[in-house]
């Protein structure tokens, strides 16, 4: 069934409903993991027939330890936007329970989903500082076309731009350190508390070239007891560096991520 599912073929589950002498609807949960599937694999005809004959439309379906979110979330993170339309139309939950499914879209810089997604009501927020966290200068720029505020204060006690740089720091990103840094951005503060401070983050969560490259921008220098900050993920341990897409954020791979 799942494999008729993947490969989107209709009236083969019709033969094995048939055979089976039962109905979709009398499935029960197994519904939910052909939505997932048929949504994973692109097949908008069997998500289709599936919402018409009563799948939730929100279910996680595989929710024993397997955390691929529900199906909006997977429309998203992979660009289908035709697809996140037909869920949304059918009442798909903006705040997926997984991860929100602009969080998704923004990271993978899919700017249609995203488009949608903010039609929708979708928080700006998330997905300015998602498409900093996935390197997506490309998404950085159009929702910056769409006023989003660098300056305001975000749902933290940090403004956006504050927390976009965080998080580009974390992910080793020069260019959307540039980037935000230009854009008003401050380098050197300790609002809302020192632990914020971008030399600080950096010394703790980053990388050696990312605390110099902030030394070359203005940072001013900061002294960093990293015995008191046992979660650090420094990136001389080389077992402990940032995935992001299959892809270890070095000096050397951190443009990959975006562009590829």
């Amino acid at each position: 069934m799942l494999a008729a599912v993947r490969g989107g073929h209709l009236s083969i589950i019709e033969i094995i409903l048939q055979s089976m002498e039962t109905s979709v609807r009398e499935l029960g949960a197994f519904r939910e993991e052909m939505l997932w599937e048929a949504v994973r694999h692109d097949q908008e005809a069997v998500v289709q027939m599936l919402l018409v004959h009563g799948t939730d439309v929100n279910a996680l379906p595989y929710a024993n330890g397997r955390d691929h979110g529900c199906a909006i979330k997977i429309a998203a993170s992979q660009g289908y936007h035709h697809l996140v339309r037909t869920l949304l139309d059918h009442g798909a939950d903006l705040d997926c329970e997984s991860q929100a499914p602009i969080i998704a879209a923004a990271q993978g810089g899919h700017e249609e989903v995203v488009q949608l997604l903010l039609e929708y009501g979708a928080s700006m927020e998330e997905a300015f500082i998602s498409a900093v966290d996935g390197g997506q200068v490309h998404l950085l720029k159009y929702l910056l076309k769409r006023g989003v505020d660098v300056q305001a204060k975000g749902q933290s006690s940090q403004t956006i731009g504050m927390k976009a740089l965080e998080r580009a720091i974390i992910t080793k990103n020069p260019a959307m350190i540039s980037i935000l840094i230009d854009l008003g951005v401050p380098i050197n503060h300790d609002n809302p508390t020192p632990y914020d401070n971008p030399m600080v983050i950096a010394k703790t969560f980053s990388a050696e070239w990312i605390v110099n490259y902030l030394l070359s921008l203005g940072a001013e220098d900061r002294e960093v007891d990293l015995d008191e900050t046992p979660d650090t993920f420094l990136e001389d341990c080389y077992n402990l560096q940032m995935l992001r897409g299959g892809i270890r954020l070095t000096e050397r791979t951190w443009e990959w991520v975006g562009k590829y």
